[in-house]
């Protein structure tokens, strides 16, 4: 009897040492929440905007968070041969994707000094960080390395480059083209053309049409020079002068005979 009312006095006692020293669990990060999950694209980023909240107020106003986004669904554009130009969007799962990491400082103090376990917090997100449209989970932990709150996932709604999966992409809308070689036909000239082109025609020579025309004889050439004066206009009137010289001397001598 005894015994028994000596460890229920000491049970208590026990329990709680027991609970003293046990060790005591982490206490939690805090918690984070989107403000919106789908987000539109402006001028080529996604601007989200979050609430975060400790568990306690933190040491110092200033703490680095990392926010890990990792691409779940990808936003495909297409063109295929069903559709011919109209383009078509379809939800592609990614599996192997390397997140991408981003680290910002967050402020919990204002401008009074005072430090709050709780903040609001906007930062964007754009393309030229390696962003598309699509689906990513986002994982938040602070400068230790401890989650805060749970993951979530958010949309980044945009149209992403076109993938063009047509056999045949044509500039002139998709109709192919054949050249064809086709030869020219000579016209034949008219009646009246065949007509004028021959009266225009010189007129054929007489005798056999076969050969060409005989050339003139050629001149015959004296050999050597005779020291005569070659005829001509100038020496027939001077040849004409010496016959009726001649002529007149002769006639005299015939008198003086008589």
């Amino acid at each position: 009897m005894i015994n028994r009312t000596l460890s229920r006095t000491l049970a208590a006692p026990l329990l709680a040492l027991a609970l003293a020293i046990a060790p005591a669990p982490a206490l939690a990060a805090g918690s984070i929440s989107p403000s919106k999950t789908e987000l539109t694209e402006i001028a080529g980023g996604w601007k989200i905007f979050l609430t975060i909240k400790l568990a306690k107020k933190p040491a110092t106003p200033h703490q680095t968070f990392r926010f890990s986004f990792t691409k779940k669904v990808y936003y495909e554009i297409f063109k295929d041969d069903a559709h011919g130009d109209a383009e078509q969007t379809r939800s592609v799962p990614i599996t192997d994707a390397q997140p991408s990491v981003e680290s910002l400082d967050v402020n919990f103090g204002d401008v009074k000094g005072q430090v709050w376990e709780t903040t609001k917090l906007d930062f964007t997100i754009r393309r030229e960080r390696g962003y598309e449209a699509g689906e990513y989970k986002v994982e938040v932990k602070d400068g230790d390395g401890r989650a805060v709150g749970q993951p979530f996932t958010i949309k980044l709604q945009g149209k992403n480059d076109t993938i063009d999966r047509r056999a045949i992409v044509m500039a002139d809308g998709g109709k192919k083209k054949k050249e064809e070689k086709k030869e020219e036909k000579k016209e034949e000239p008219k009646p009246e053309e065949k007509a004028a082109a021959a009266s225009d025609a010189p007129a054929a020579p007489d005798g056999d049409s076969k050969g060409a025309a005989a050339p003139p004889p050629p001149v015959e050439k004296k050999p050597g020079g005779c020291g005569c004066e070659v005829p001509g206009p100038a020496g027939d009137g001077r040849a004409a002068l010496l016959l009726g010289a001649a002529a007149v001397g002769l006639s005299l001598s015939r008198r003086r005979r008589r």
